[in-house]
C-alpha cells in the first residue's frame, strides 16, 4: 500500500505478505472457481483480491474497498493468554479449551490472538529473544530439548532466540513481566520453559493437565506485540520421546503466537492421535513465517 511491502498468492490461495503490505486473510481451502491466477491490491491500498481462472474473486477483508482501521485504543496490559491442553485420555490426548476453536484443517494454522482486522499479534521479529529454562523436574535431556525447539522455531521465522541460563522460578499467572537488566535497568522478562507436576503452580492446574502456553502483549502506541511469555511441560506422565519433543513443539508454537489447528498433522493440533509429530509441517510452518521476520520489524513497547 505505501510502496513498502508486497503481497504474494501462492497457486492454492495462500497469502505471504513481505514488508509493511498487511495480512487481511486467505483463500486457502476456499471455493474461488477455479485455480488461482493472481491478487491485485484494492484501489486503497487497503486489502487485496485474489482471482481465478474462471473470473472468480475473493476479497480480503471481504469489504474490500473500504478503509483500512488499525487504531484501536488500546486497554490495559493484556495478560497472558493462557491456552490449557488438557489431558482426555492419557498420556497425550488434548481437548479444545483454548479461546477460540481450532482452525479447519484445510487452512493448516490460526493465530493465538488477533488484533485491528484480525491481524495476528507477534513478536517484534527482528529482535533477539531471550529465555531460561527451569530443569528442576526435566528430563536429562530436556535443556537440548528446548534448545533444538528453539532452533527450529527460528528456521522457521527468522527469529534469533537466546538462551540466557538456567532458573528456579516456575511459571505463574502472577509472574512480573518486567526483570532487573544491566545498570538495574528494567527489561521484558525472558521467556520462561520449566517442566513441573501437574498441579504445581496456578499456571499447570490439576486435571490431567500436560502443558501450557501463552504470551503477554504490550501496546507500543499503535499496535500489540508480543513482549514475554511462558510455557509448562508436564512431568506428571511417562510421556514417549516423540510425544515430548511434539508437546514442547506445541507450547512453544502457542508463546510464539500459534492457535490450535484441525489438521492431525500438525505440530499444533490439540490431539496425538498416535503420531505425534516431531517437527513443524506444513501448516504450521506457514503460520509461523506469518509471525515471522518476513512480515517486517515492529516497534518493540518500552518496559
Amino acid at each position: 500500500p505505501d510502496g513498502k511491502g508486497y503481497w504474494e498468492v501462492a497457486s492454492d490461495g495462500g497469502i505471504f505478505t513481505f514488508g509493511d503490505a498487511p495480512f487481511e486473510g486467505s483463500a486457502v481451502g476456499t471455493s474461488i472457481s477455479g485455480s488461482v491466477m493472481g491478487m491485485a491490491p484494492t484501489p486503497g491500498g487497503d486489502g487485496y483480491w485474489v482471482v481465478g481462472d474462471n473470473n472468480g474473486a475473493l476479497s480480503f477483508p471481504s469489504n474490500a474497498g473500504g478503509s483500512y482501521d488499525s487504531s484501536a485504543a488500546p486497554p490495559t496490559w493484556n495478560n497472558y493468554n493462557l491456552t490449557p491442553d488438557n489431558n482426555v485420555s492419557v498420556p497425550f490426548n488434548e481437548s479444545l479449551t483454548q479461546n477460540n476453536t481450532a482452525a479447519p484443517a484445510s487452512q493448516g494454522y490460526s493465530y493465538l490472538e488477533t488484533q485491528g482486522n484480525q491481524l495476528p499479534i507477534r513478536w517484534n521479529p527482528c529482535q533477539t529473544i531471550n529465555y531460561v529454562v527451569n530443569l528442576t523436574f526435566a528430563p536429562p535431556d530436556g535443556l537440548s530439548l528446548v534448545q533444538q525447539a528453539f532452533s527450529d522455531l527460528s528456521s522457521a521465522t527468522g527469529i534469533t532466540f537466546n538462551y540466557v541460563g538456567t532458573t528456579s522460578q516456575f511459571p505463574s499467572k502472577e509472574r512480573s513481566d518486567f526483570a532487573t537488566g544491566p545498570g538495574g535497568s528494567t527489561i521484558w522478562a525472558p521467556v520462561l520453559v520449566a517442566w513441573e507436576p501437574t498441579g504445581y503452580t496456578d499456571f499447570m492446574p490439576s486435571g490431567g493437565v500436560i502443558g501450557e502456553g501463552g504470551a503477554a502483549p504490550a501496546w507500543n502506541g499503535q499496535q500489540w506485540v508480543y513482549v514475554t511469555g511462558q510455557a509448562s511441560i508436564t512431568s506428571s506422565y511417562a510421556l514417549t520421546q516423540e510425544q515430548i519433543v511434539s508437546l514442547i513443539h506445541h507450547e512453544l508454537g502457542h508463546v510464539l503466537g500459534l492457535g490450535h489447528v484441525a489438521d492431525p498433522s500438525e505440530v499444533m493440533n490439540p490431539e496425538d492421535n498416535g503420531n505425534a509429530p516431531t517437527a513443524y509441517q506444513w501448516g504450521d510452518l506457514l503460520g509461523l513465517a506469518h509471525l515471522g521476520r518476513a512480515e517486517g520489524c515492529l516497534s518493540e513497547p518500552t518496559p
